[in-house]
């Protein structure tokens, strides 16, 4: 298996089975190619996944200044994401790839990844629940403090279930449904999660995501912002 080479797999609009979308190949542990796949180019539900990359056969070079497509920087882990994947896996080269092919399965949008071209392989994930959130808050503060983490609080703050982004948050079961939870940071100056949760109220015409407060384990960790969200498989 080539370390310098991850597949791109996307979940077609009402399909439960992804299908093989292109290759992402790094180039002297840094610059990342992409190439559509033959097969998708084919597929009847194809479709070019930014501007910027049009549906066609051959390899693209990110924009200039860019190491990566930016819709592929985006569909990565962020600052919160990055700083779980470094502490679980200790990845040897930090590279783009890696932190993608890191970030689990569950992540925000239609695109997953695999060293594999011919199956979509990816760590099998385990739901959380409500409950797991005071759990999931104190290995979130350890991890940001940078206290020892022990097996317990590796298997919380495992990729998948730890939503990337710049702040820490996971994904959780709640009443069935995919939550986003968002937890307080050491940094904050306010009540962050409180203050989201009052933004996303129903006001004007616009839609808003779905949002409630739980108590949290501590006094610093009052409050947990939740989001409802839709799996991309549905």
């Amino acid at each position: 298996m080539n370390d310098d080479i991850l597949y791109a797999w996307i979940y077609p609009e009402h399909s439960q089975k992804p299908a093989l979308c292109g290759k992402l190949e790094l180039l002297r542990g840094r610059r990342c190619l992409f190439s559509y796949d033959e097969a998708w180019l084919q597929h009847p539900q194809s479709f070019a996944l930014s501007p910027d990359m049009p549906l066609r056969s051959g390899v693209m070079e990110p924009p200039m200044g860019q190491d990566i497509h930016p819709i592929f920087e985006d569909a990565g882990p962020d600052r919160w994401g990055q700083a779980v994947i470094n502490k679980i896996f200790n990845p040897r080269r930090r590279s783009h790839l890696e932190y993608l092919e890191l970030a689990g399965e569950d992540r925000i949008g239609a695109l997953g990844y695999s060293r594999s071209h011919d199956d979509y392989l990816v760590a099998e994930e385990q739901a959380f629940h409500t409950a797991d959130l005071p759990g999931l808050i104190r290995a979130a503060k350890a991890l940001e403090s940078q206290m020892p983490i022990d097996e317990a609080m590796s298997r919380l703050l495992r990729p998948g279930a730890s939503a990337g982004g710049a702040r820490p948050k996971a994904i959780i079961k709640h009443n069935n449904e995919d939550w986003i939870a968002k937890f307080p940071a050491e940094s904050d100056e306010a009540d962050v999660c409180a203050l989201e949760h009052a933004s996303l109220q129903p006001g004007c015409t616009l839609r808003y995501s779905r949002s409630r407060i739980v108590p949290g384990a501590n006094r610093r960790a009052q409050h947990t912002a939740g989001e409802a969200i839709r799996s991309r498989r549905r």
